[in-house]
């Protein structure tokens, strides 16, 4: 038995499915209008037609996502984000494309919080994209530099718990770098409880005398 192309399949079954709806469900007057313009564009065009069409659209959705993926590896995510997008409309059930599409915008939106200086924000929408994809197109260092930063910020609000959190944060993304670091090893001997100095006293046999240099005064102990 010959299958019919991919196309024409899940075209006949939206009508099935659609035909199926409205023998259980009471139909609305928009799903209505819905069946009786699929079922005329049909019977217009001709189911080869439409056949060619749905597999022209698939081919084009494909060559938009190629053409996104070679430009996201270059570091155009803005530009790839309109071919993700475009192909994702032609080809929805394409699901590399809607990954990606999806990838671009949680990249995008972090880069624009990390020029406005919204390291919270940065830090978020990257994070989402690191879970999903470690080796996305110099996201390891931007996410670096936003917790560097965001580490800066908490510790100039004085908040050196959640400086020392980012700094590590950091320190994992990139631990080749040696002033997050530094500035850890900083805020580490700022939290550090500190040794009070002890103050001299003079033991039972040691006799307390004043030496003047010019102006100023030494404290000494004379051993009895």
């Amino acid at each position: 038995m010959t299958l019919l192309p991919l196309p024409l399949r899940r075209l006949l079954c939206g009508c099935y499915h659609a035909c199926c709806l409205l023998l259980v469900v009471p139909p609305t007057p928009s799903c209505l209008t819905a069946v009786i313009h699929l079922a005329q564009h049909v019977e217009q065009e001709g189911v080869h037609v439409v056949v060619e069409r749905l597999v022209v659209q698939e081919q084009l959705g494909h060559a938009y996502l190629q053409k996104g993926v070679a430009l996201r590896h270059k570091g155009f995510v803005a530009e790839a984000f309109s071919d993700f997008k475009k192909a994702f409309e032609l080809a929805p059930q394409q699901v590399r494309a809607q990954q990606e599409l999806e990838l671009a915008k949680d990249y995008l939106a972090g880069t624009k919080a990390y020029q406005a200086g919204d390291w919270a924000k940065a830090v978020k929408a990257l994070e989402k994209v690191l879970a999903k994809d470690n080796r996305y197109v110099h996201l390891q260092d931007l996410l670096y530099s936003a917790y560097f930063n965001q580490g800066l910020a908490w510790r100039a609000a004085g908040s050196m718990l959640l400086a020392r959190r980012s700094l590590e944060k950091a320190i994992t993304l990139r631990p080749d770098l040696v002033e997050p670091r530094r500035q850890l090893a900083e805020l580490d001997f700022a939290l550090a409880p500190q040794t009070p100095l002890a103050t001299p006293t003079a033991k039972p046999s040691e006799k307390l005398i004043v030496v003047g240099i010019a102006e100023q005064r030494m404290w000494v102990f004379e051993r009895g």
